[in-house]
């Protein structure tokens, strides 16, 4: 490899794993989701705000991919919407589910560091991220789902049965989710990450003391 390369560092390398494998084993335990009828409601966002705050973009980017597979792979028989979804077509699906995660953890990364540059007390730039890693996710969900199922008979039969149309319909079947998620990651991501990253400063600070 020539100098001019760009090695990724040794420590973003075992965050994207650990922070993969807390995706994973929250996608496949009750800590992942909280389902009931048309309401699913999903905390995978936290680990891929708080990973895209402590390591970048790009790996807020990797792990919103994580994300998104593992979404998909509930798909078969873990999600009653997505079941549905992936029987109209399981490339859209794919689709649905992974574009959405990647932009909403790139974003958050993006967020956090232009913040950061700001605002120097330490909540703020997080607290942003932790806001618009899940309102992304819903965004473009929702304007995945319009447009890449919007007139199959599942959804206009959703339409139909919640009653609403227009810009109305996202709000009834994901605002609750998005109020949820938003929530947990306001409290979590945000608490977590200022947390890691005061011990990481203390921590620099230190070694910079020593020497």
């Amino acid at each position: 490899m020539s100098k001019t390369e760009k090695q990724v560092p040794l420590k973003t390398v075992v965050g994207l794993i650990i922070f993969s494998l807390i995706i994973v084993l929250m996608a496949f335990t009750p800590a992942g989701f909280l389902k009931s009828g048309n309401v699913e409601i999903s905390f995978l966002v936290i680990p891929v705000a708080i990973g895209a705050i402590l390591l970048g973009p790009v790996s807020g980017a990797v792990l919103g991919l994580v994300m998104g597979v593992v979404s998909f792979a509930q798909c078969f028989g873990g999600s009653d919407i997505g079941s549905a979804l992936l029987k109209d077509s399981a490339v859209n699906t794919f689709l649905l589910c992974v574009v959405p995660r990647v932009v909403c953890g790139w974003i958050a990364g993006v967020f956090y560091d232009l913040i950061s540059k700001i605002d120097k007390t330490g909540y703020v730039p997080q607290i942003a991220a932790a806001i618009v890693c899940p309102i992304f996710n819903f965004i473009l969900s929702m304007l995945g789902l319009s447009l890449l199922f919007g007139q199959t008979p599942y959804i206009l039969n959703l339409h139909i049965s919640l009653g609403v149309d227009g810009f109305a319909f996202p709000f009834a079947l994901g605002g609750m989710n998005l109020f949820y998620e938003l929530l947990a990651s306001l409290v979590f991501t945000t608490g977590i990450s200022t947390v890691i990253l005061k011990l990481k400063n203390r921590k620099k600070g230190q070694s910079e003391n020593e020497e």
